[in-house]
């Protein structure tokens, strides 16, 4: 979604961003609850725990991707944004297991 709004309507790399992470966010919730760590019966709390802790990791994705496209150029985003999922993908992940889908959340 992200290389479609930018490439091929013009939008800048920082708004494409937006509905990009909306739509992940919504899509992996819905597969971590159904496939990964299965689902509970607190599914507004669950979502709000995933919610927070996503936005925490689009945030370290985000300034990742922001400082690599700062020091390399637009030219290419693919690369920038492959290390910026990289660097939210252990924190997501982590998150994930241990906050959203325990047993026993922290939050």
């Amino acid at each position: 979604m992200l290389r479609l709004l930018v490439t091929e309507w013009g939008w800048h790399w920082a708004l494409a961003r937006i509905p990009s992470f909306g739509l992940a966010v919504c899509m992996t919730w819905i597969l971590n609850r159904t496939l990964t760590f299965g689902s509970s019966n607190q599914w507004a709390g669950e979502s709000v725990r995933y919610l927070v802790t996503q936005s925490i990791g689009s945030a370290i994705n985000l300034v990742v991707f922001s400082g690599m496209v700062m020091v390399f150029g637009a030219g290419t985003l693919l690369l920038p944004l492959a290390v910026g999922a990289a660097a939210g993908l252990i924190f997501n992940f982590l998150m994930s297991k241990y906050v959203v889908f325990s047993d026993r959340p922290m939050m």
